[in-house]
């Protein structure tokens, strides 16, 4: 055995002498290459280079070198003279025991513990993450911003919240009118321009599109109710006769198509006639022009169907005495002087 042992490591000594020697003359060869490849540099610049790379100090050239001292693929730790083959356990009772037992659990399935492990946060929604620094203070909502008083003084004197509702009997309905805001006014002109192609039909479409804005509550139900249009999600209606916006819209559309499509053919023309008596004085607002000691004109559209009229103090082209005639709301065209009042002291 010791003879085979001296052997063995007289053969690695000489592989080992061999494998230097070979690199050292690689090493060398390329050395050479190297110093005929730059030979046109200058003589400085050559010495720089330097001796050959000295394989005894760890350097190889050899792409396929490994440091002899990791272990080759597949051998274990030490070398493979020291790898143990087979089970550890093998011979000793306790061993196969405990082999035996390993074996039997890994047959039978896991318990279900989903409910458990959900309920400790592992697999379900991220357990609440704990502060590690200071704790920020809680944030509370501001305090409402005051209104300007100015701002509520104009609500209050201007504003449609300031009137009131008006009850009509109508067809043996009670239909609760509001004054049109301008926005609702220049909606229904917009609708009968669409919808219309004569000047007749778009005073026709105009009158139901008005009714429609302007009837809040048909039996004191209101009428977005009555038309089952749903509010949008989180909003608050404070005012059931004054719904937001879009609200208005859609049940002012659904009235409109009832009117148009179901209704008798003098519904419109009774609800429109109730709202120019009752309702729309009610959006009026006094101004220095309705003193009688000024100036003031009548106007009137001049199509045959439209009893649209302005009695207003009349305005003029800069350095002329020719009048701006004012135009028509519902159908956008020139109005006519009718009659000219003159009252006063200038005269």
């Amino acid at each position: 055995m010791t003879i085979e042992n001296t052997r063995q490591a007289a053969s690695r000594i000489a592989s080992e002498v061999r494998r230097r020697k070979s690199a050292q003359e690689l090493a060398q060869n390329t050395a050479d290459a190297i110093r005929q490849q730059v030979g046109n540099i200058s003589t400085e610049a050559a010495g720089s280079l330097g001796s050959a790379l000295d394989p005894s100090q760890g350097y190889s050239l050899d792409p396929n070198v490994r440091p002899p001292e990791l272990p080759e693929p597949g051998s274990a730790p030490g070398g493979s003279s020291q790898r143990q083959v087979g089970n550890m356990f093998a011979g000793n009772p306790m061993g196969n025991v405990m082999v035996e037992q390993a074996v039997a659990a890994s047959r039978q399935p896991l318990d279900d513990d989903h409910d458990q492990l959900v309920g400790q946060g592992i697999g379900g929604a991220a357990p609440p993450s704990q502060p590690t620094g200071p704790v920020a203070p809680a944030i509370k909502p501001a305090p409402p911003k005051q209104q300007h008083p100015v701002l509520t003084q104009l609500r209050e004197d201007l504003g449609l919240e300031s009137n009131r509702p008006i009850d009509v009997k109508v067809g043996g309905h009670d239909w609760t009118l509001m004054p049109l805001t301008p926005g609702d006014a220049s909606t229904a002109a917009r609708l009968a321009e669409q919808m219309s192609v004569g000047p007749l039909e778009a005073h026709l479409i105009q009158q139901t599109a008005i009714i429609a804005h302007t009837v809040v509550a048909i039996d004191h139900v209101p009428t977005y109710q009555v038309f089952d249009v749903e509010p949008p999600p989180g909003s608050h209606i404070t005012n059931p006769l004054r719904p937001p916006r879009a609200v208005r819209a859609l049940a002012a559309g659904k009235l409109f198509d009832f009117i148009q499509d179901e209704g008798k053919t003098q519904l419109s023309e009774k609800l429109y006639d109730a709202y120019m008596d009752k309702a729309d004085s009610a959006g009026a607002v006094r101004s220095y022009l309705d003193d009688p000691l000024n100036r003031k004109v009548t106007f009137r559209c001049s199509h045959e169907q439209c009893s649209h009229t302005l009695v207003i103090a009349p305005r003029y082209q800069p350095g002329t005495r020719d009048v701006v005639l004012p135009f028509c709301q519902w159908h956008a065209e020139p109005m006519q002087v009718v009659e000219e009042e003159v009252v006063g002291p200038l005269e």
